[in-house]
């Protein structure tokens, strides 16, 4: 006999909160060189600098 959950699809989260890629933003980049970079637009720049991660993971 099949378990009731099995048929129902998995979702992924409605949405991530702004702390999750600002972290994975933090983890992966060094934000003070992203700043200098001339190749980089000013829109992915303040995206990246002006979101704050997590504290504990970065």
């Amino acid at each position: 006999m099949d378990h009731p959950l099995a048929s129902v699809p998995l979702q992924a989260p409605n949405s991530m909160s702004e702390k999750e890629p600002a972290t994975i933003m933090h983890a992966l980049f060094d934000i003070g060189e992203v700043r200098l970079l001339p190749s980089v637009t000013q829109e992915l720049k303040r995206i990246i600098t002006d979101t704050q991660p997590i504290r504990e993971l970065v």
